[in-house]
């Protein structure tokens, strides 16, 4: 077996592991986040602990995967990066705000095929 043939397949291989993993947390933050509003209805304060713990989270898994640092340029951050994080976090304001007040639970949401 080829060196080649190895490393692309262990490469494959961790690209659907990490597909497979981000599925499962995001569903199961999903669900958590719904529980949570049910309880402690300040949609807002769920989304900024939402994005605070993806930085907090980043951080040590991009050193597990061995992610190597990129410097950008100032104008780069501000005409790229701002906007995509601007709304990002209102895109999950919304989610949640959403998930506070849609009183329907997963299991009811899904396509009904029969």
């Amino acid at each position: 077996m080829s060196t080649l043939f190895t490393s692309q397949w262990l490469f494959t291989f961790r690209i659907v592991l990490i597909c497979f993993l981000w599925y499962g947390a995001s569903c199961s933050q999903s669900i958590v986040n719904k529980m949570t509003l049910q309880v402690y209805a300040y949609p807002l304060t769920v989304t900024l602990s939402s994005l605070v713990n993806n930085a907090i989270y980043a951080i040590p898994l991009a050193k597990i995967m061995k992610v190597k640092a990129k410097t950008i340029t100032k104008p780069y951050l501000l005409k790229t990066l701002v906007p995509i994080a601007g709304f990002k976090a209102i895109a999950l304001a919304s989610a949640f705000f959403g998930l506070w007040k849609v009183p329907v639970s997963y299991a009811q949401t899904g396509v009904k095929i029969f």
